[in-house]
């Protein structure tokens, strides 16, 4: 049965295409990309070839516990999820936190990241 290559986008969710999942890909946003800068975040963008947003997080052990890390993760995830309709299409998307943010709410996320990344014109 042939594989259909078919682009699995959720408009509510967040598929396998649009994250950065090989550590090549990863190693190309860290080192290509343009790294913007706030109190809890590092944000390193790249164009893509794609016509959507990919995400990708990376959180240093370094940040606390596993239950720390993964709270930061969800955090992240979620911003993007909500607000993936706002985000400049064609980029690739590394974020990392610079500190423990599991203390934050989901709003103090969406702000300092909205106010990072949305309604920013970027250059290639």
């Amino acid at each position: 049965m042939p594989c259909d290559k078919k682009r699995h986008v959720k408009p509510h969710g967040l598929s396998k295409e649009e994250r950065i999942r090989k550590a090549e890909d990863f190693k190309r946003v860290r080192r290509g990309g343009k790294r913007l800068t706030c109190e809890n975040f590092v944000v390193f963008l790249l164009q893509n070839e794609f016509g959507y947003a990919r995400l990708g997080i990376s959180v240093r052990k370094a940040l606390g516990s596993a239950v720390a890390r993964n709270r930061a993760k969800r955090l992240i995830r979620e911003f993007f999820r909500q607000n993936k309709a706002k985000l400049p299409a064609g980029y690739d998307f590394l974020i990392l936190p610079k500190r423990d943010v599991s203390h934050l709410s989901y709003k103090d996320v969406e702000r300092e990241l909205g106010e990072l990344i949305i309604g920013r014109p970027f250059k290639a």
